[in-house]
C-alpha cells in the first residue's frame, strides 16, 4: 500500500498540478483532499468538548 501513496504522491507533485490551486482566487501549495480532510475535521468534530477533565 505505501507504494501506492508513493507512486501516487510522485505523480502529483510532478505533474506540477499543485501549482495551478486556487480556492477563491488564492493560490494554495496543498492537495485538495488535504484542505477536505481538514474542513471534515473542523465542521464534524467528534466528541464532547465539554466532557474533557
Amino acid at each position: 500500500m505505501s507504494d501506492f501513496i508513493d507512486q501516487f504522491h510522485r505523480h502529483y507533485y510532478d505533474s506540477l498540478v499543485w501549482q495551478n490551486t486556487r480556492w477563491l482566487g488564492v493560490q494554495i501549495l496543498k492537495m485538495p483532499l488535504d484542505l477536505m480532510i481538514y474542513q471534515e475535521i473542523t465542521f464534524n468534530p467528534r466528541g464532547d468538548l465539554r466532557k474533557i477533565k
